[in-house]
């Protein structure tokens, strides 16, 4: 169910800890590399210039000039990005939790291609 996440690299920034220690083994089992986490911008930047980086998990709870920045960075380097919260709520869809339901959301929403977009 987490097969998305095979061989993908995932950089993790959070304001506070949400990835618990159930969920990082959950993705490394699923056959995931964990970088970092990260809790500011500058520790953000210096693991996309030192490390790989197939794809980036952001807490919607870092401060929004940090959020905004990376967004623009990720997006221009072809960096895929989702925004999560470390909650049940109705903020967003994507929760990291304790969940390969969830996680297994995250993963298609990072790694799958695109859909076709229809023109009408």
């Amino acid at each position: 169910m987490l097969r998305s996440f095979k061989s993908k690299h995932i950089l993790i920034f959070e304001k506070q800890v949400i990835l618990t220690p159930t969920c990082h083994d959950l993705l490394l089992g699923a056959g995931a590399t964990i970088v970092g986490p990260v809790s500011t911008l500058v520790d953000a930047l210096e693991r996309l210039i030192s490390q790989m980086v197939d794809g980036v998990i952001i807490d919607i709870e870092v401060d929004e000039f940090a959020l905004v920045e990376l967004s623009k960075i990720l997006d221009e380097l072809c960096v895929p990005f989702l925004f999560v919260t470390g909650h049940r709520s109705t903020v967003g869809p994507y929760i990291l939790i304790d969940d390969v339901v969830e996680l297994a959301k995250i993963g298609l929403a990072l790694f799958s291609p695109p859909r076709a977009r229809t023109v009408h």
